[in-house]
């Protein structure tokens, strides 16, 4: 036997139709197969049948399980490519519809579009629900723990390889705040600054356990997460670059101004570390030497005067808003 629904989401105007086919044997078996339709119109022309994908959805007495396999997509035009390859999504849920855990997996997504190039291959995305959630109420920032770790992103000419996180998410309702805590670590992070230093900046490995603190009202758009009502926490911040440790800890106040407080600590001379940093001054003056380590403290505040402060002295007088 067959069926068919459509559902539709009002706020972003995106409608799919949902096809299901039941086995002879369902009762037996209790597995519902289908597919669903694209909801994205410039995709129309690159999906057979207009289907973006088919799913599985295997039920059991208490928790049962649906598996989505998106339809790989290759489109190109005069603007540039879009590639997404190997997607699927896999969701534990219970006897009540409500999500426990969901799986995403890519094996590759890959915009470049015009002067715009973003690269990520093996995307590996889990999250595991404190308590269960419904499809609408499904986010980010539901309470929480995310696992995400991928092998290579380029972002223009930006690049980290073999990244991974363990995060925790809190959300306190009564304030509409959201705790989340990022530990993890990664291999060959490289940070186009040629536009500014006519270098790259780059580190051989990574880890780092940051914690952010963030107000979300109900206009929250992921695009704004960092421009304002933000407390963010860098507990350790660990670059490694030539066998050589740069350990940062701080943290950043923004809101209707910007406050931060950072040191930096180095295990051997930053000029050494960063070369190319002696062609503008290197960066030794600004550290101060203790017990074979060197050392910067800094300090911003946009309503001081001065704004800029290096080991407790004025650096300029520079407006830095």
């Amino acid at each position: 036997s067959k069926g068919s629904f459509t559902l539709n989401h009002s706020h972003t105007q995106l409608s799919t139709k949902i096809n299901l086919k039941f086995n002879n044997y369902f009762f037996l078996n209790k597995i519902i197969k289908g597919n669903f339709t694209n909801p994205f119109d410039f995709l129309d022309e690159v999906l057979k049948n207009n289907k973006l994908g088919t799913f599985t959805l295997k039920l059991h007495d208490n928790n049962s399980k649906i598996f989505l396999n998106i339809k790989d997509i290759n489109l190109s035009n005069e603007g540039g490519d879009t590639i997404i390859n190997g997607g699927y999504i896999e969701a534990l849920i219970n006897k009540n519809l409500e999500i426990k855990n969901i799986k995403i997996h890519f094996d590759m997504i890959d915009f470049s579009q015009f002067y715009t190039k973003f690269v990520l291959q093996n995307l590996n995305y889990e999250q595991f629900f404190n308590n269960p959630v419904q499809f609408y109420e499904l986010n980010l920032f539901s309470d929480s723990q995310q696992e995400i770790n991928f092998d290579y992103l380029v972002l223009d000419n930006n690049k980290i390889n073999s990244f991974y996180s363990k995060n925790q998410v809190n959300f306190n309702e009564e304030n509409s705040t959201v705790n989340l805590n990022i530990q993890g670590k990664s291999n060959e992070i490289d940070i186009d600054l040629k536009s500014l230093l006519g270098q790259n900046l780059n580190f051989d490995k990574t880890k780092f356990n940051i914690t952010i603190n963030k107000f979300l009202n109900s206009n929250f758009n992921i695009s704004y997460f960092i421009q304002k009502n933000l407390d963010l926490k860098i507990q350790n911040l660990i670059l490694e670059k030539n066998k050589q440790n740069i350990s940062l800890q701080g943290n950043l106040n923004i809101n209707n101004s910007y406050q931060a407080k950072l040191q930096v600590i180095s295990s051997d001379e930053p000029d050494e570390i960063f070369p190319w940093t002696k062609d503008y001054g290197g960066l030794n003056q600004y550290f101060l030497k203790e017990n074979n380590n060197f050392f910067l403290n800094l300090s911003y505040d946009s309503l001081a005067n001065p704004q800029l402060k290096i080991n407790g002295s004025e650096f300029s007088n520079m407006d830095l808003n």
